[in-house]
């Protein structure tokens, strides 16, 4: 350890008290008086220099088991801080200190006071930042005894007063006073308790609780009740040793805490495993056990839902809360089926009632046959909400029944409630103003398409009134989302601010252009920023101009407060900041810190609380100062908050190494348990291999509780073998349900043969959690097997076992999926559908290392799948009649909403058969659909042509509902389009697919009919542009305001489009706003974006590992090679973290030198020497012995070794 960093850490905590006659200087401590029982005026900066206890680790249970490091005697304590304190606090029970051994809670409360003194305005602050007064380093060695002797207000005093480690806060609790213990938890029971510990001590506090009481499995139910608070704290292995009463005590806290989704789903797993143990097996189960546990019902199997006895399965529905179980689809659909497949069941409202919202997992043929009167009841309306077979039959039952809309009242409207999305254009059309503004409340809550809400707009917009006000915004609520940009210029600033709890509410639904719109407007009316976000809401908060952020000071960002109803508020640290802002506002901070207390800062935990989500805005310059004796306690804290990029995780792991090389050896189950699998997974595997073998279970568990799927694929498959290892279930051995919940995300990454050999009944139980990994090719072959050999032949499987595989169909061949039973398949095929988009949407936004034969295995996965829907869709519709084979369907509107992305299963034939009327009732839904070949893209953009006429007949709002369809309009169709409107750029810019000369057309269109000039463009015009920016001249380019870049750098920062050429004029634009390359801070980089492809060489040539965090992937991918080739050196590249080593292109790599090309796979690879030497193995190589494995393996670890000597130096 760094003995020199860790007496800057102890020295600069230590806070100056004038009042007494001991000085707790930042520079020593010195006693100013002589003391004949300790060393003549010793000093304590030597002492803890020379000390080797202040540099060994400590067991946290004191044990000594972690190493050598030594508690500190009462005399040490005393000749560092003194014998002549009074106590003073008016407080009895701290007035008791035996023998001159001084009052630590009251040093810490004098120094307290102090430290308030000096700092102004304090009081006022939402970001009151704690000093630790007392090092760390002593508090964890504080002697047993006189931890022992310290009263419950003292403990209270040092909890208020001063920064805890996770090892001193762990130190003080296990050895204080069992009385003491007992009043303290008691205390902070209490509803009205004045004490605040925060999650992270959790943990802790449960391994203090058995330091108090004994191991977990000899609790009492008293002795358990005692930590009631800190249940969450509680690990797998501690609810498996629970004893039965004990358990059963805590089982409604654990209830509670998974109603509120404070238990990880792992450790709900195990409460349930352990219930079932206690109360037997389900079949001997009543209404009241499923009750008792009721926000642990969706952990249940699908087998032991079918399970449940008949009578308990009915008389659960009474008790149970149904919102719980629709959690769960896969429990959800199983219940709903055993219910209303009773002999006793019937379809009555009442018996609809009792299903509450598992009524949208009723199947569409059995709503059908359910009577009006219950198909438009309250439960169906208010739960059918997306827009589907089910929507369209309940709103149909409701048309029936409340007769033609033209008529309908707003009582009519909100009758509908959520299942409006199933009316018909036409009917939509109908409907009169009066009612939809009445019932505007109900359709806030609807998921409605932009298109319904966009012809719902229309009729109760007033056409001529001119500029919109506030009150009319506020009348239309959810519909003011469909508000042109052009109508939110025309509003008053003050509007907007009257208007802001509508705008507030709508901000999710508006695009960047609206939004940024809106912001400006009320920053001319509102110019504190803490005001402005609390009136419109965290979704209008990366629209806030960086200049806007780089302007607040220390006192602005640590008052800030931001409203959020209720009388309630939060500060700037739970804000959901940009990268860039929160550079910029933790570098505000750490400057007033630094100011404040005249010295560099030292990280605390509570400084990392305090500053939340700010924290994410942390160089690794800093990150790297918290290496020392406290690292596991700081990184606890940096991982309460998410968003910290790959760079950052980098930086984190490599601290730790810094504090200590061999870390991971000295690892300890506090330990593995406080950083989490968040942390755990960017050691390298020979890291890993070094945690004790005792706790390398635990380990992967915590990793397998994480996140996994941006890994790379080596090193998450590697994770996952060694866990089989340590499981010892790496060859022939069975693998059951608890190996998969021990696996949890690393099931994604096990070998193929793993999937053959889990247990039938356990791959059943867990195919739900099966159909969230991206397998590859092998591992979809060993699912394609052991599916068949848990539901047989194809033609003999069931409903739900398709619907239950979803995605993994994948590892099926087209002609294996239409060996399905017609019916079986027909009865869940949407159903099967609509999982392959829930699959494509938790990948959407992540980065996955997938190979183009993967990625082509599950596309044609879906695309199987969609043509079978569609036939079924196709023989539902034509029912009973003989279908001629030599007519080509056309397709319905009902057929193209059920299908949604599965219309690429049309042929082009198919396609073309779409009569005009059909493709002007649901063109949006064929316009959102994205994968369709150019055939059938041709097809459908001449099927739009003649529903209109001429493309001059489409208007801007169709143009945008057009989508993906757009993207095949010509050059010249572009110069005929109503593009007029700013929103409809910005919608279709959004889309991939375009080429350079239809950006040119389209946005010289746009000038055209607005008959604006470049320079006449705003911030918002720029941002509504999107990817049209790209399409302009450099000469028009040179002709954008650098005030106008400046409003819109993020978002011109995400464009992919543009040029080299055009960049490097975007990135003057940067220069003119910013100043000089060479004066840019790292959140500058980060703000523009990719205009750094526009860099030059040597605008490089001051750039620094910071400043390199800061550019995004995608503007070094926009680098020419050459460009590229001269400004990034073996070190530069070394800095690189995994993103931006993999965005360099096949033709940026081609220019490189073979030791710089290996430093990117190094970063890459995070330095991960096993997994790069397999990497390197596993590729193929030339005959040439220069080129061979083993010398280019050596080259390797000599650019490794020397990357890691610049890091060093």
């Amino acid at each position: 350890m760094n003995s020199c960093f860790f007496m800057r850490l102890v020295v600069s905590l230590c806070m100056l008290s004038e009042s007494t006659v001991v000085a707790l200087s930042r520079k020593h401590l010195k006693l100013v008086g002589p003391d004949p029982s300790c060393p003549e005026q010793p000093d304590v900066q030597q002492m803890f220099t020379d000390d080797h206890r202040w540099h060994v680790p400590i067991d946290e249970k004191g044990t000594g088991e972690k190493g050598t490091g030594e508690r500190v005697t009462d005399n040490e304590l005393h000749c560092m801080f003194g014998s002549l304190y009074e106590d003073d606090t008016g407080d009895e029970d701290m007035n008791h200190r035996p023998n001159n051994v001084p009052n630590i809670a009251d040093i810490m409360i004098k120094n307290k006071m102090h430290h308030q003194e000096t700092r102004h305005n304090s009081t006022q602050r939402k970001m009151n930042f704690k000093e630790a007064y007392i090092p760390n380093s002593l508090l964890k060695r504080l002697s047993s005894d006189y931890v022992a002797n310290l009263t419950v207000a003292e403990v209270k005093v040092m909890l208020e007063s001063t920064d805890f480690s996770i090892d001193s806060f762990q130190h003080i609790f296990s050895n204080v006073n069992r009385t003491v213990f007992e009043r303290l938890m008691m205390d902070v029971a209490s509803d009205d308790s004045d004490i605040d510990i925060p999650e992270m001590y959790y943990h802790p506090m449960i391994d203090a609780g058995i330091n108090q009481m004994g191991p977990i499995d000899t609790w009492n139910p008293q002795q358990a009740e005692t930590m009631r608070p800190f249940l969450q704290g509680l690990s797998n292995e501690h609810i498996k040793e629970l004893q039965s009463d004990t358990f059963q005590s805590l089982l409604p806290s654990l209830n509670e805490l998974s109603d509120k989704g404070a238990l990880d789903k792992s450790v709900q797993t195990v409460v349930m495993q352990k219930y079932k143990e206690s109360k037997g097996p389900v079949q001997r189960w009543t209404a009241d056990d499923m009750d008792e546990v009721n926000a642990l019902l969706p952990t249940l199997s699908r087998r032991d839902i079918m399970a449940i006895p008949n009578q308990v399965i009915d008389e659960s529905l009474n008790v149970i809360d149904t919102k719980v179980i629709a959690k769960n689809a896969q429990i959800a659909r199983a219940y709903v089926h055993r219910v209303t497949d009773l002999s006793t069941w019937m379809w009555s409202a009442e018996n609809v009632t009792r299903l509450g919202d598992l009524v949208q997992f009723i199947q569409s043929q059995d709503m059908k046959n359910l009577p009006a009167s219950v198909i438009t009841m309250d439960v169906f309306t208010s739960t059918v909400r997306k827009r589907g077979k089910e929507s369209r039959l309940i709103a149909k039952k409701v048309v029936e029944q409340r007769g033609d809309p033209s008529a309908w009242s707003s009582e009519d409207l909100r009758s509908i409630g959520k299942s409006v999305v199933g009316l018909q254009m036409q009917e939509l059309e109908k409907i009169p103003a009066e009612a939809i503004l009445g019932a505007v409340d109900d359709l806030d809550a609807s998921s409605m398409s932009p298109r319904q809400k966009q012809t719902l707009l229309k009729k109760v917009k007033r056409q001529d009134s001119g500029r919109i006000s506030a009150a009319e915004i506020k009348d239309l609520k959810g519909l003011s989302s469909m508000l042109k940009t052009d109508d939110l210029k025309e509003l008053d600033p003050n509007d907007v601010l009257e208007a802001a709890e509508t705008f507030k509410g709508i901000g999710k639904d508006l695009n960047k252009a609206k939004r940024k719109q809106i912001v400006q407007k009320a920053s001319k009316v509102e110019g504190d920023v803490g005001a402005l976000i609390g009136m419109l809401g965290e979704d209008y908060v990366a629209e806030i101009p960086l200049k806007s952020v780089k302007k607040m000071s220390f006192e602005d960002i640590t008052s800030m407060s931001v409203s959020t109803g209720n009388n309630q508020s939060s500060g700037a640290g739970e804000v959901k900041w940009t990268r860039s802002q929160s550079k910029s506002l933790y570098r505000s901070i750490k400057s007033g810190l630094e100011e404040m207390e005249g010295e560099e800062v030292t990280f605390t935990t509570d400084i990392i609380r305090n500053l939340g989500t700010i924290a994410s805005g942390l160089p690794c310059e800093d990150i790297h100062k918290m290496a020392g004796d406290d690292v596991v306690s700081l990184v606890t804290a940096l991982m309460e908050q998410d968003g910290w990029d790959n760079k950052q995780m980098r930086c984190i792991k490599d601290t730790m190494k810094e504090s200590d090389e061999e870390f991971t050896s000295r690892l300890t189950e506090s330990d593995i348990t406080n950083l989490g699998g968040r942390v755990l997974k960017e050691f390298s595997v020979d890291d890993l291999n070094q945690i004790p073998e005792n706790l390398k279970k635990l380990a992967y568990e915590q990793i397998g509780n994480t996140k996994l799927t941006e890994d790379k694929k080596e090193k998450r498959k590697w994770m996952a073998s060694e866990a089989l290892k340590i499981m010892n279930k790496s060859s022939d051995e069975v693998l059951t349900s608890d190996d998969l919940l021990s696996l949890g995300n690393l099931s994604c990454s096990v070998p193929a043969d793993a999937y053959t050999r889990i247990e039938p009944d356990a791959f059943i139980d867990n195919v739900y959690s099966l159909r969230e990994c991206y397998l590859d090719k092998e591992q979809l072959g060993a699912i394609h097997d052991k599916l068949l050999d848990v539901n047989g032949e194809l033609n003999t499987w069931s409903s739900d076992a398709i619907a239950t595989s979803g995605p993994l169909l994948s590892s099926f061949s087209r002609n294996e999926i239409l060996e399905f039973d017609e019916a079986n398949f027909s009865a869940v095929a949407i159903e099967t559908l609509n999982s392959f988009k829930e699959f494509r949407d938790r990948r959407s936004g992540s980065i996955i290392d997938v190979t183009e034969e993967d990625e082509l295995i599950w596309t044609e996965g879906f695309t199987s799948v969609a043509i079978r829907t569609k036939e079924a869709l196709v023989a539902e519709s034509e029912g009973s009649r003989r279908r001629r084979r030599d007519v080509v369907h056309s397709p319905s509107c009902d057929e193209i909403i059920d299908l949604q992305d599965g219309n690429i299963a049309w042929t082009v034939d198919e396609l073309d058969a779409i009569t005009t009327d059909t493709f002007h009732n649901c063109f949006d839904v064929l316009g959102a659909v994205s994968n369709y070949s150019d055939g059938q893209l041709d097809i459908l953009l001449n099927k739009a042509i003649q529903t209109w006429g001429s493309v001059s007949n489409i208007s801007s709002e169709d143009i945008a509902l057009l989508g993906y369809i757009a993207t095949a309009f010509t050059p010249d169709h572009m110069s005929q389009l109503d593009l007029s409107y700013l929103d409809t750029l910005y919608t279709i810019g959004q889309l991939n697919g375009w080429q350079c000369e239809q950006l040119e057309s389209g946005v010289n269109r746009y000038l055209e009919l607005t008959g604006w000039q470049i320079s006449d463009l705003n911030g918002t015009d720029l941002t509504g542009l999107s990817s049209f920016l790209c399409g302009m001249s450099l000469d028009q380019m040179l002709t954008i305001s650098f005030e106008s870049y400046g409003e819109a750098s993020t978002d011109i920062g995400e464009l992919t489009m543009c040029s080299h050429q055009q960049l490097s004029i975007l990135k003057s634009k940067a220069v003119e706003q910013y100043g000089a390359i060479a004066t840019w801070l790292p959140e500058i980089y980060t703000e523009v974006g990719t205009v750094v492809g526009g860099f030059s060489s040597q605008d490089f040539a001051n750039i620094d590992e910071e400043s390199l965090a800061g550019i995004s992937p995608a503007a070094l991918a926009l680098l020419p090679p050459d460009v590229f080739k001269d400004s990034f050196n073996l070190e530069l590249v070394g800095y690189f973290d995994q993103y931006q080593a993999q965005a360099i292109t096949n033709d940026q790599r081609s220019v490189l030198s073979s030791s710089v090309q290996d430093a990117l796979y190094a970063a890459e690879y995070g330095g991960d020497v096993t997994i790069l030497s397999q990497v390197r193995t596993d590729k193929p190589t030339s005959s040439s012995a220069n080129d061979s494995t083993k010398y280019k393996l050596l080259e390797w670890i000599c650019v490794f070794i020397l990357m890691l000597i610049n890091k060093l130096v």
